[in-house]
């Protein structure tokens, strides 16, 4: 069964079906659990070293994902989230390339739960438009895997998403045409 994520939408606001994503574990920012005034005590200090290392691994699991290696793809990427998560860095370009490859791998329910990860990292980011495609590709994804109530589930939030004044236009007229039934 070949499923799709990444509708095209506006253009190249999605990525392409088998492109690379993000993380399956169901957790969320260890920075959107704790409030700004205790942060300042856990901050971690990342240094040049640490976001060059984060991204040759990402580059590495993109490669890996390109050229149809799909399982150690996921190792790399699963690997790059944890050590973004770590570095509270905002890992939305793993989490996006992970998805792709659990689909690639004909795992769909991973692939979405990997998708609503990503939508909680762009929540906690403050990133509303990413957000929103996020949890539009996880909505379409349960409904291709037979999930309707779990899709149903995502709804509410993308209709509150759609009428927020942080959504483009465009996004939003794409997005709406694209809302599953």
């Amino acid at each position: 069964m070949r499923y799709l994520i990444g509708l095209t939408l506006a253009g190249t606001i999605l990525v392409p079906a088998l492109a690379p994503v993000g993380a399956q574990d169901g957790r969320v920012l260890a920075s959107a659990r704790i409030p700004a005034a205790a942060g300042s005590c856990c901050r971690v200090v990342r240094k040049p070293a640490d976001e060059t290392r984060v991204a040759t691994k990402l580059a590495e699991g993109t490669a890996l994902a390109e050229a149809g290696q799909m399982a150690e793809a996921g190792r790399v990427l699963r690997a790059v989230i944890r050590e973004q998560r770590r570095l509270q860095m905002y890992p939305a370009d793993a989490l996006r390339q992970l998805a792709n490859v659990e689909l690639a791998l004909d795992r769909p329910l991973v692939a979405a739960a990997t998708l609503e990860q990503l939508a909680s990292a762009a929540a906690a980011a403050s990133d509303p438009e990413r957000e929103l495609l996020a949890l539009v590709d996880a909505a379409i994804t349960y409904a291709q895997a037979g999930k309707r109530d779990r899709q149903h589930q995502l709804m509410p939030r993308i209709t509150v998403l759609l009428d927020s004044p942080g959504i483009a236009e465009p996004t939003r007229r794409d997005i709406a045409r694209h809302i599953p039934e």
